[in-house]
């Protein structure tokens, strides 16, 4: 955890600068946006590093960084916990993300590879109490943060390690327990390494955060890709690792230190 501060701070000056880069290359304009912070997690959520938004129940699940309890936390729209779902059967080696399903079942990311040499990547399948396992490999080292639910599929976004612009790949799996190699779909080249991900209740848009940035996608045609990127914005709010959509306009983010924001489209 300390190294992922130190690395953090190694890529601020580039990942924080600006969106030059980005709106040149993808010809995409600035999201008009009001961003506020808006609470503070409870202070046994240690290092937050994934966010998932029930719309049907209005409740969060959450959860903490590599090394912290094998735990997911569920939360009122106050951010106040109403339950701690605990995961006996599962350490939480890296825990990067969290994302969930029209059926309930919730998806966790155990997938965080900064040092690329993991060979037990997963994702951990939550049902009320019961948990099963996706087992997977990349095509190539890869280290990953972000993850989304969308048409029975999962779908993985790469965090890149290298220096100067940054490739983010994205990757497919089926949404169901079993071992599978990740088919590798597409990618593209930023200068932000990618963090989180989210999708909007109505599945007409997809969002990437980074440290420092907030990128749009269009999805259309039942297809997540990107190829029609549509906006970006800066959020400059520290070590932000965590995103999700509570309505169609508006998201809610976090940083590693608990803090919480609100993202509303203007």
């Amino acid at each position: 955890m300390l190294f992922k501060f130190f690395v953090f701070l190694y890529f601020l000056k580039s990942d924080l600068s600006n969106i030059h880069f980005e709106r040149k290359t993808l010809h995409i304009d600035k999201t008009k946006a009001k961003v506020s912070r808006v609470g503070h997690f409870p202070a046994i959520i240690k290092e937050n590093s994934g966010l998932s938004y029930k719309d049907s129940t209005a409740e969060f699940f959450s959860h903490g960084d590599s090394g912290t309890e094998p735990k997911v936390y569920v939360l009122n729209r106050d951010f106040s916990i109403i339950k701690e779902k605990n995961i006996t059967s599962h350490l939480n080696i890296d825990w990067e993300e969290i994302c969930s399903d029209p059926k309930g079942n919730l998806y966790i990311g155990d997938f965080g590879n900064n040092s690329l040499n993991r060979i037990d990547q997963k994702i951990i399948i939550l049902k009320d109490d019961t948990t099963s396992v996706i087992k997977f490999s990349f095509t190539e080292a890869a280290d990953c943060e972000a993850m989304i639910f969308f048409n029975d599929s999962l779908w993985l976004f790469t965090k890149s390690w290298s220096k100067g612009l940054k490739k983010s790949s994205l990757y497919k799996l089926p949404a169901k327990a079993g071992t599978y190699s990740a088919h590798k779909t597409d990618e593209i080249t930023l200068k932000a390494q990618i963090t989180g991900a989210a999708i909007s209740p109505d599945n007409s848009e997809l969002a990437l955060i980074s440290y420092g940035k907030v990128f749009f996608f269009d999805i259309s045609s039942g297809h997540i890709n990107f190829n029609k990127p549509k906006s970006c914005r800066m959020i400059r709010k520290g070590q932000t690792e965590a995103i999700t959509y509570i309505s169609n306009n508006k998201l809610i983010f976090t940083n590693e230190k608990g803090k919480i924001f609100s993202f509303t489209k203007l």
